[in-house]
């Protein structure tokens, strides 16, 4: 297998079970690559690390719940999400989005009817 078609393999893994956790050790395990070749190759191919392509995912997870159920509390959305601690959940969501998912929330309430693009979360 290429190297491009490796790496959109792992991607396509990642994108399936970005809830979960995904050691690296796993990926190096199920993917036949040493972790330097992952780490690496990884970020050459997207432009950022795995775990910050999963962290993205469920971002973007926690927005589309938000969207979908509006009574929804952050906490059960951070966990449905994959997150595994509510302060883990802020931070990621802070530094993609640049506010609290609350103010997300309230912020793209308005935009829920008329917005169908799920991908575009920012």
């Amino acid at each position: 297998m290429d190297d491009v078609k490796l790496f959109h393999a792992i991607k396509v893994k990642i994108e399936k079970d970005f809830k979960e956790k995904l050691p690296y050790h796993n990926l190096v395990r199920t993917f036949c690559v040493n972790d330097h070749e992952l780490r690496h190759g990884f970020v050459h191919f997207f432009g950022q690390s795995i775990r910050e392509y999963q962290e993205q995912l469920r971002v973007q997870y926690a927005c589309e719940l938000m969207r979908q159920n509006p009574g929804m509390s952050v906490l059960k959305i951070a966990y449905d999400a994959g997150f595994n601690e509510r302060s883990t959940f802020y931070r990621a969501f802070g530094r993609l989005l640049c506010m609290a998912p609350g103010e997300w929330r309230k912020q793209n309430k308005k935009h829920r009817k008329t917005d169908n693009n799920e991908n575009d979360f920012l």
